[in-house]
């Protein structure tokens, strides 16, 4: 898009539609579909709320209580910082393409209707090594997640199917399991397949009303599973100090297998784009993404204490543990079916089911438009913009299926993917920040020009973005370091 077409989208009085709104004419002429506060906050929500806080529970259990507790809240408040920065950098983004189109030195600091990606970002204000950097962290991270997904999505069907059709358990994470378990895995694979490429290939604000509804359902589901681990614990109190005994607060050999869990749970930063380019009342990009990402780690916190005090075996996929739910005494003290206990149980295994049907197609609807903003802009030309988004989103959508179907160990999957997410949630963020201050300040002369609504005293300066890049850095380290050491302890 050349200078002149962006100032038709920007200047009312130019615009050939009639519209008194230069962002109305503007989402019009990119074909993106608004949506207000309320709808932003679901989609948030189902973008951070994916598959890591099956595998907090299980996090508790194998790395402590109180390293595990320590962090997830250190990584929550990295969380809001990166989140900040995120928002900051997509509008100094806008702010300097604008500026520079309509040939002006004095960048207007506002969202719009076009989206940033982190990768375009990263072009922009660092040059092509940046770029290439964060593409690979991105598609490393989001491969393994969709990986997760695809895996999740399988195990539950099948279990549900065994346990409410056939009458007995099928665990395909099990070290030994039926083979009519293992096909049944497959041929749930091939029906969740079909359903998120189907929605992978639509673009984000035609599906609103679904993801209004999936991110109901989470809220649900949680509520239900925290309460019935409240009551498990409550009519057991005995049960939890020895619980405390065998999990302990403090295992630093098991790092990283606390680690994965905690950062993949709370990576959203990379999809923040996806989220407030439909985003009506602009203004309130802050507001929807703090209460998603906030009311999030709340939930998170809740689950992962609960479910590891209540079972004595924790599940990697936790939803699991419901599978032999009953109602009675505490909730899994033996006893004949009843309606009241099936309802429950279905609702929390699928849980993991509709979570991972509405999270994959957002993530591969990010991954595959990054993936479109670094092909040749003569491809589009050539092929056609609408062919090369396409084939941008299946080379998104099919490898982690196909992973799937032959790799199962979800465990190992949680923790690559945490160590990926976190990089991609704070370190490259960080980077971010301090090279669009940078270029900012390069560009267009002082670093007032920098400052955007998001920006914070302190917080948003250089020197502190350039610390908590480096101390990021570190921690990656570390859980690099201690992935492989607890194997030869």
């Amino acid at each position: 898009m050349d200078a002149s077409e962006t100032t038709q989208l920007l200047r009312p009085e130019l615009n050939g539609n009639g519209s008194k709104d230069p962002l109305e004419a503007q989402a019009k002429e990119l074909g993106v579909t608004p949506f207000q506060k309320g709808t932003a906050v679901a989609v948030c929500l189902n973008y951070i709320i994916g598959t890591g806080c099956f595998g907090l529970p299980y996090a508790f259990t194998a790395t402590g209580l109180g390293l595990t507790s320590l962090l997830l809240l250190v990584g929550s408040v990295c969380a809001f910082i990166s989140l900040n920065y995120t928002l900051e950098i997509v509008t100094r983004g806008e702010g300097a393409t604008s500026a520079e189109e309509e040939r002006s030195s004095e960048p207007v600091m506002e969202m719009s209707y076009r989206k940033f990606g982190f990768t375009t970002l990263a072009y922009k204000f660092s040059g092509s090594t940046l770029q290439n950097i964060t593409q690979l962290v991105m598609t490393c991270y989001a491969m393994g997640t969709l990986w997760l997904y695809s895996s999740i999505f399988s195990s539950s069907v099948s279990a549900i199917f065994f346990s409410y059709v056939l009458h007995t358990e099928c665990d395909v994470y099990a070290p030994i399991h039926s083979n009519r378990c293992e096909a049944s895995y497959y041929v749930c694979m091939a029906i969740f397949a079909t359903i998120v490429i189907t929605l992978g290939l639509q673009d984000l604000g035609d599906q609103a009303v679904v993801q209004k509804l999936l991110s109901l359902y989470r809220v649900v589901a949680f509520v239900i599973m925290i309460t019935t681990l409240i009551v498990k614990i409550a009519v057991n109190p005995n049960f939890v100090p020895h619980r405390v005994d065998d999990i302990g607060y403090f295992d630093w050999k098991k790092f990283a297998l606390g680690f994965g869990p905690c950062m993949l749970a709370i990576t959203c930063q990379y999809n923040i784009p996806d989220v407030i380019q439909p985003l009506q009342d602009k203004r309130a990009a802050k507001q929807v993404t703090f209460i998603a990402l906030f009311a999030s780690v709340v939930l998170y916190f809740a689950l992962g204490l609960l479910g590891a005090l209540a079972f004595e075996h924790v599940n990697p996929l936790v939803t699991l543990n419901w599978n032999d739910y009953t109602a009675c005494g505490d909730g899994w003290e033996p006893c004949p079916r009843n309606y009241f206990a099936n309802a429950i149980q279905l609702i929390v295994m699928l849980f993991p089911v509709v979570n991972v049907t509405s999270s994959y197609p957002l993530v591969s609807i990010t991954l595959g438009d990054n993936i479109m903003g670094m092909l040749p802009a003569a491809w589009s030309e050539k092929y056609g913009a609408g062919n090369v988004k396409t084939g941008s989103r299946l080379v998104c959508l099919v490898p982690p299926l196909i992973l799937a179907t032959f790799f199962k160990k979800i465990e190992i999957i949680f923790t690559l993917s945490g160590m990926f997410g976190f990089v991609l949630s704070l370190v490259l963020p960080c980077a971010l920040q301090v090279a669009s201050l940078d270029y900012c300040t390069r560009t267009f002369g002082n670093i007032k020009s920098s400052i955007t609504p998001y920006s914070v005293d302190i917080i948003s300066e250089r020197k502190f973005s350039n610390v908590m890049f480096w101390v990021s850095t570190v921690i990656t380290g570390v859980a690099v370091v201690t992935f492989f050491l607890p194997k030869a302890v």
